[in-house]
């Protein structure tokens, strides 16, 4: 049997597995979006937070695009990333069947972007040119808010509850 090119070159891998995290989280977001969609507010937030994450996924996609002659190293160690995807699955499968209040699925989903904020291209690739260093260091600063804007709408709500 004939090894696969991730076998034959573990940084394509841990990349792969970094796009399907972000994709993944895309769903999830996507997920929460339609149910609280009675909170017009919140599914704005969720939304937006879903089209960010399909972002990032895309900034994979072309990491991976410019192949392992352009991206020397990874900073994480795939054993993390595939706990993380595993992390994020397992969530998104309680979701589907306990349907979480509003504040609980922020709470968690902050939580979550907080174990994955070092999870992005800019930070787990290390690129032999600066200008693709510097150009996925730009696009992730483009769209780095998410987490401030989840941290905010869990101030409103657990605001609103008090």
């Amino acid at each position: 049997m004939r090894p696969t090119s991730d076998a034959l070159h573990p940084l394509m891998t841990i990349l792969h597995r970094c796009q399907q995290i972000e994709s993944a989280m895309a769903r999830l977001y996507n997920e929460l979006a339609a149910l609280h969609s009675h909170d017009p507010e919140i599914a704005r937030l969720w939304d937006k937070t879903a089209k960010e994450e399909e972002n990032h996924q895309l900034q994979f996609h072309l990491a991976l695009s410019l192949g392992k002659d352009a991206i020397v190293d990874a900073r994480v160690p795939i054993a993390r990333a595939e706990q993380a995807l595993r992390s994020i699955q397992a969530y998104h499968a309680e979701v589907r069947r306990g349907r979480p209040r509003i504040e609980d699925a922020l709470r968690s989903m902050v939580a979550m972007e907080e174990e994955l904020v070092d999870l992005h291209v800019s930070s787990v690739a290390v690129f032999t040119e600066d200008r693709h260093r510097k150009l996925f260091a730009a696009m992730m600063a483009a769209d780095k808010g998410h987490l401030d804007a989840l941290r905010a709408a869990l101030m409103r709500v657990q605001a609103q509850e008090d």
